[in-house]
């Protein structure tokens, strides 16, 4: 091969290897921009971050009123609120609403989205105080399938789905706030409880200074079995409500066959003594109402929970 041949399959070689360079630069480059579009597209759907154990308080505002709430000694208490009932506060639920805020990432953004069609006209407002920094968020509707739920930021524009389970507990609502757990007791914590039947003592039991349970009425002369009254108290504080129905100042209880009740549970702990009210029920019923004398809430619960109502003294007994 001549020189001047050899020089230009060198200058057609350097062209080849320089164009093969920069295809690969180039490539390589579009690839970068595409990466870094799309990692900026997910941190995008990243709405919330914090320390969920950095928690101080949580502030809901929602159709049935203002609720704010804050930890205190370890526990979630009510610290302010407009509504006018008094009920128990669930810290389960508060916890899960402060669990989920703390890492809340969307789905998707729903571009062009008009927020009055998404239900923002009337929003649910959460605000988690983490770390003396507030975390705002708005939750709107769920989605007609229900695989999502819309969600906004104060000052964003867009509309954002979030898994549905999710965006349905930080929705929530009265049934959510308020614990489900039907009695305020720890069963370790309960001294005395009686159950009247039809205007009559079904059984009546105390327990003494030394932790001994006995059977104060009726008088069976035979002794109370502990594990009997162990098991009873665990069916008891682990009793929930089926269904949130009201207040009993905002009720007729003859609707719910709380006027002339059938049922009387009376418990006692340390602290306090407060009567829980039974309707009466059949057994083809699904639910049973109740009345707490202590808040005046009316629920039911589910006839599953309501064998405890038929105990016999003798059941408690060796």
């Amino acid at each position: 091969m001549s020189s001047k041949a050899m020089r230009r399959s060198i200058l057609v070689m350097v062209i080849l290897l320089a164009a093969v360079i920069g295809g690969y630069f180039l490539v390589d480059h579009i690839k970068g921009q595409q990466e870094a579009a799309e990692q900026a597209e997910a941190d995008s759907l990243k709405l919330i971050s914090f320390a969920v154990d950095s928690v101080e308080a949580i502030d809901i505002q929602m159709a049935d009123g203002h609720f704010h709430t804050a930890i205190q000694d370890g526990a979630w208490v009510l610290t302010d609120t407009d509504y006018r009932h008094t009920f128990k506060l669930s810290s389960y639920y508060l916890s899960s609403v402060a669990s989920y805020m703390s890492g809340l990432t969307a789905a998707k953004k729903n571009k062009g989205a008009d927020p009055a069609e998404y239900g923002f006209s009337d929003p649910v407002t959460i605000t988690c105080t983490a770390g003396g920094k507030d975390y705002t968020l708005l939750v709107g509707n769920g989605s007609a399938i229900k695989d999502y739920y819309y969600v906004m930021l104060p000052g964003d524009p867009a509309v954002y789905s979030v898994d549905y389970n999710q965006g349905e507990v930080l929705r929530g609502g009265l049934n959510y706030i308020m614990d489900s757990y039907v009695l305020d007791f720890y069963d370790v914590s309960i001294t005395a409880i009686s159950l009247e039947r039809d205007g009559e003592t079904a059984f009546s039991l105390k327990q003494d200074d030394a932790g001994q349970w006995h059977m104060e009425q009726p008088d069976l002369g035979s002794d109370v079995s502990t594990t009997q009254v162990t098991s009873l108290l665990n069916v008891l504080t682990r009793m929930e409500y089926q269904d949130f129905i009201g207040f009993e100042e905002d009720l007729a209880l003859t609707d719910y066959g709380l006027d002339a009740p059938a049922y009387r549970l009376t418990v006692t702990d340390a602290d306090k003594t407060i009567t829980y009210l039974f309707a009466d029920y059949d057994e083809n019923d699904g639910t049973v109402n109740m009345l707490d004398t202590d808040t005046g809430q009316v629920g039911a619960i589910s006839i599953d929970s309501a064998g405890f109502l038929q105990t016999r003294a003798e059941e408690l007994t060796d």
